[in-house]
C-alpha cells in the first residue's frame, strides 16, 4: 500500500510537469541559442545555467514530496 496521499500525487505530479518544460525550454534555448543570436536575439549571461539550477531545485523538491 503506497503511503502518498492525494495531494502529494498531485504535488508530484505537477512538479514533473515543471520539470518538464524547464527542461524542454532549456533543450529548445541551447538548440536555438545560434539561431536566435543571428537573429540579433542574444541570450543573457547565466541564463541556460540558470534553467539548469531552476529545474534542480524542482527536483530537490520533488524528491521531499516524494
Amino acid at each position: 500500500m503506497s503511503s502518498e496521499n492525494p495531494s502529494q500525487n498531485s504535488s508530484s505530479l505537477s512538479l514533473s510537469a515543471l520539470i518538464k518544460r524547464v527542461n524542454d525550454l532549456f533543450e529548445l534555448l541551447r538548440s536555438q541559442r545560434e539561431l536566435l543570436r543571428q537573429k540579433g536575439i542574444n541570450l543573457s549571461t547565466g541564463t541556460l545555467d540558470n534553467l539548469r539550477s531552476i529545474k534542480a531545485r524542482l527536483e530537490a523538491i520533488q524528491r521531499q514530496v516524494d
